[in-house]
C-alpha cells in the first residue's frame, strides 16, 4: 500500500495498529494494493466506533495482526474485539471480492493459468 495511505490508516486508528511495543505504529505492512484502501479504512472506523460507543459491553479492543490479499481477498487477521467485529471482517472480506485491489473500482475475482487468484476490474486484468 502506498506509504501516505499507510500513514493516514496508522494516524486515524492508533488503538487498532499498535507495534510490537505496544504503542501506536506510524506503519504498518498492509499486504494489499491502494484499492482496498477505502475498505480497510471503512472495517476500522466500523470497528472502532462500536467499541468506543459500547463502554459497558467491555468489548476487547482490536489490535491488527496482519492485512493481506489471500486467494484475491481482503484477510484481516486481528485479536480482541467480540461476535459483532466478526462479522464485520467477514463481510469486508466477502466485498473486497468485488472491489479491484489495484484501484477500487468494481472488480471480479479472476484466476491466472497458473492457479493464483485475485481482484481486479477489466482494466487491471493484465496487471
Amino acid at each position: 500500500m502506498d506509504k501516505l495511505l499507510n500513514l493516514e490508516l496508522c494516524a486515524k486508528y492508533p488503538k487498532i495498529f499498535i507495534n510490537k511495543e505496544g504503542t501506536p505504529a506510524t506503519t504498518w505492512n498492509f499486504e494489499c494494493k491502494d484499492g482496498w484502501f477505502e475498505l480497510i479504512d471503512q472495517l476500522c472506523e466500523s470497528i472502532q466506533n462500536y467499541i468506543n460507543d459500547n463502554p459497558n459491553h467491555k468489548i476487547q479492543q482490536v489490535r491488527a495482526e496482519q492485512i493481506k490479499e489471500k486467494y484475491g481477498s481482503l484477510r484481516f487477521y486481528y485479536s480482541g474485539g467480540d461476535e459483532l467485529i466478526e462479522g464485520m471482517v467477514w463481510l469486508a472480506g466477502s466485498m473486497s471480492l468485488h472491489i479491484c485491489e489495484q484501484c477500487g473500482a468494481k472488480g471480479e475475482l479472476r484466476e491466472t493459468k497458473l492457479g493464483y487468484y485475485y481482484t481486479t476490474c477489466k482494466l487491471h486484468v493484465e496487471q
